[in-house]
Parts: C-alpha cells; sequence; structure tokens
C-alpha cells in the first residue's frame, strides 16, 4: 500500500480503492480500523474509564473515536499513590519503510527496543500493543519481529495518532492501564501524536528516549512539547526497573495537553518583510524559508487564514503562493472561531505577541518557520514556553491538522483541493534539513 505520508501519492479515488481493498483483506470491521485480533476481556474489578470525549477534542473529524480525552487545558490523569497503577508497552510503527529512512543512527535505537522486547517477553502480566501505520506487510525488521512476545497485540491503524482507532483505544481502557511506556517511530508524528492522546485519556506516559525516531532530524521540538505535556522521558535502565517493577511507576502529571484542531488554526506571520530577511544571517534561512513557502501553500489547502501587522504584504520570494489575503491583527481579534494561532515568519518581538493573546488563544511557535534576526540561535522561545505557548514544526504542523494516513476523513473543501495542492505541497520529509 502507498501511503500520502511517506511516498507519492495517486488520485483520491485510488487512495481510498486502495483503503478498502486492504480493509476487506484486512477483515476491517469499519472503515480506517484494523487490528488483530480482539481487545482483551477487562481485568477482574476494572470499569470502563467513564471520560466523556470533550466535544472541543477533535470536534472537525467525528469519526476520531478516541474512547476517551479531555479539553485542552485539563487532565483526568488519576490521583495515584507514589509507586501503584498498571502498566503497559505501546510500540510504534517500527516498520521497514520508517527504519530505512531514520535521520540518526538507527542499532543502538533497534538494541534497546530488542531489549524491552526480551524483558516483555518474560512479563506478561505487562500488556504489550504494537501499531502499524496503514499495511502490516511493511513490518517489523527481522530481529524485533523474531521477539515479539507471545502476548502481544497488533493493531494496524490509519491515524496517525494511535488512540484514533477505537480498538487500541478500548484495549487501553480494557486493560485498566494508568501507565504506558511508548518506544518507536516517528517521535515527531506518529509516537508524539500516540503521546498526546494517552495523555488526554489520562494516562501517565513515559518516553523511552532511547528507542525513538525519525527521518526528521530536528526532533527537538516534538520533545519538548511531549514533556510540557506532562510526558516523562527515560533512557532503557529506567525502563527496565519500571517493567521490573524495581522502581516505584511515576507520579501523573497535572499540565495540560494541546493539539491542533482542524478549521480553528489561524496562521500569524511576525515581522515577515524583505528587510528583515536581507538583514537575517540566520544559519538555516534557507530551509526556513522553504517551509514558509510550503506553509502558504497549505494554509489555503487546510483553511488556515493569514493574519500579519502588515496585512496585503508578503516578502518577493513569497508572493504568489496563495490566492487568500493576507489579513489584519484586527480581524484576528474579533474573530472567534479562531482558537489556535501558529506564529511564523521571524522573532523579532515575538514575545510581545504572544503576550496580546494572553489565555485566550493557544500559542503554537513554528520554530523551522521562525528566521532568527542573528546567525546565532534564538533563545527567544523558551520564556515563552515556559508562559504555555507550545513547541511546533512545520512537519508536526502538517500531520497535526491530517491527522491520518488517508483524506477520506478530511473535511469536504480539503479533499476537493486536494487535487489543486498536492502535486504543489513537497512532501515534509523532503524539505532542506535544520542545521543544528
Amino acid at each position: 500500500m502507498r501511503t500520502r505520508r511517506r511516498y507519492r501519492r495517486t488520485s483520491i479515488h485510488a487512495l481510498l480503492l486502495q483503503l478498502l481493498l486492504a480493509a476487506a483483506f484486512a477483515g476491517a470491521g469499519c472503515a480506517g480500523e484494523i487490528a488483530s485480533g480482539s481487545p482483551p476481556p477487562s481485568p477482574a474489578g476494572a470499569a470502563d474509564s467513564g471520560v466523556t470525549p470533550a466535544s472541543d477534542t477533535y470536534s472537525a473529524w467525528p469519526s476520531y473515536d478516541t474512547g476517551g480525552g479531555v479539553a485542552p487545558g485539563a487532565d483526568s490523569s488519576p490521583a495515584l499513590p507514589s509507586g501503584s497503577g498498571k502498566l503497559g508497552i505501546v510500540v510504534i510503527d517500527i516498520q521497514q519503510s520508517f527504519v530505512q529512512s531514520a535521520a540518526s543512527a538507527i542499532t543502538p535505537v533497534l538494541q534497546n527496543a530488542q531489549t524491552i522486547f526480551q524483558l516483555a517477553a518474560q512479563h506478561p502480566e505487562v500488556p504489550f500493543l504494537i501499531t502499524y501505520e496503514a499495511d502490516k506487510s511493511n513490518g517489523l525488521p527481522a530481529q524485533l519481529a523474531a521477539m515479539q512476545p507471545p502476548h502481544a497485540q497488533d493493531f494496524v491503524k490509519m491515524t496517525y495518532d494511535a488512540t484514533g482507532l477505537s480498538t487500541f483505544a478500548a484495549a487501553v481502557t480494557q486493560h485498566g492501564l494508568t501507565h504506558a511506556v511508548v518506544l518507536g517511530a516517528e517521535t515527531d508524528v506518529c509516537v508524539m501524536q500516540t503521546v498526546l492522546g494517552l495523555r488526554r485519556m489520562g494516562l501517565t506516559v513515559i518516553l523511552h528516549s532511547d528507542a525513538v525516531f525519525s527521518s526528521e532530524s530536528n526532533v527537538g521540538p516534538a520533545l519538548r512539547r511531549m514533556q510540557q505535556a506532562g510526558v516523562m522521558m527515560a533512557n532503557t535502565q529506567q525502563v527496565r526497573s519500571y517493567i521490573d517493577k524495581t522502581a516505584g511507576l511515576p507520579q501523573p502529571s497535572n499540565q495540560p495537553v494541546r493539539v491542533l484542531e482542524r478549521m480553528k488554526v489561524a496562521i500569524v506571520l511576525n515581522q515577515l518583510s524583505d528587510a528583515a530577511l536581507a538583514q537575517s544571517a540566520d544559519a538555516n534561512k534557507n530551509a526556513k524559508l522553504a517551509r514558509l513557502r510550503e506553509l502558504l501553500l497549505i494554509s489555503e489547502w487546510f483553511d488556515m487564514p493569514l493574519y500579519s501587522a502588515t496585512p496585503g504584504a508578503l516578502p518577493m520570494s513569497l508572493q504568489g503562493l496563495t490566492s487568500q489575503p493576507v489579513r489584519s491583527l484586527a480581524e484576528l481579534a474579533q474573530n472567534s472561531a479562531i482558537t489556535q494561532v501558529v506564529f511564523a515568519g521571524t522573532d523579532q518581538g515575538l514575545a510581545a505577541q504572544v503576550a496580546s493573546y494572553g489565555a485566550a488563544r493557544v500559542s503554537f511557535l513554528l520554530e523551522d518557520g521562525l528566521v532568527a534576526p542573528s546567525g546565532t540561535t534564538s533563545n527567544a522561545l523558551e520564556p515563552l514556553y515556559q508562559q504555555g505557548a507550545v513547541p511546533l514544526t512545520y512537519k508536526s504542523l502538517y500531520y497535526g491538522v491530517t491527522k491520518a494516513v488517508f483524506p477520506d476523513t478530511w473535511p469536504q473543501t480539503w479533499i476537493t483541493r486536494d487535487s489543486v495542492f498536492y502535486n504543489k505541497v513537497q512532501p515534509p520529509e523532503s524539505l532542506p534539513p535544520i542545521v543544528k
């Protein structure tokens, strides 16, 4: 199967046909959802989570059935005594295609994953959930496939966030999990979205930081975003101690969990001008400009209106990419439908711009779409993160709003524009790398 995310795409109709065929051969119960086996029965004494999906969690995508969730800014983690709870292991998409495209050394990552696979086989009481993106035939590397624990459950998902697959979410609930160790690929897409999804279901999440990888070398923003959402980072030895029960499980986090919401996102182009770009000595300026070009293209495709302090103005190199106007910030202030703002452009005066929105809107900072005024890495963002702004990259934005491998769950306007914009937009993985 050829996915939209990793390979050149065919027509929308061909993609939907592929999805239907895959579902038919896999015996899927409903479109976009395939699982091997059935979720286990609820443990004795366990009850359903009782958490009702928040009305604004995925309101633009009602088929995104998480089986639970909490509103941004809230947390449903149970008040557990230190060291108690039920731990599970979640392995996300360690598939051949992702392994082959890893941007960093993959051998130590797979060795660390092997350690956890071997350890899990010794602990059948610890649920072991494995996901595959789109197609299970693109499976685990041989060394991991040979070590798959006998009690493992497999799930083929069409959503990047595994909790968007109802059978996966049901397994998490029916196992009574309060804590999850997460490892796999990609750090900044399926791992991050699943981690945030699990946090929104009320789980305490431990990211096995020695066993995650991506085709993207710039995963720092994704790691910061997960930590901001209350995710714990743990190395292989620490993960071993949790599974072996030689260490008590971490306390739940009360950190807010924020995800991108379709049709509620606007883009603010902050002090983006020919003069600002010409004066910048940012070593990543060209790579960031490449992302700004893509951002302007998808802003029209995915209904993300553009705003600026200088309405109607764009640098010469960015003109002609979108037919939608650049509106004034005064218009944004009056648009109550916009609850999330993505800041891009330059980081000059960014703190004042972010502060002007206060708690009224969630601010996302597109790190690889903010050109710094000097040749040094800007340190202006960390204080903003401490105040509640959310780290973001162009790739995480793209997959954060699209949410799924195939477009059949998209708003109709997006599907209509697919034939126009698909060939104009580059895959996020093909953009020039951000040099650290």
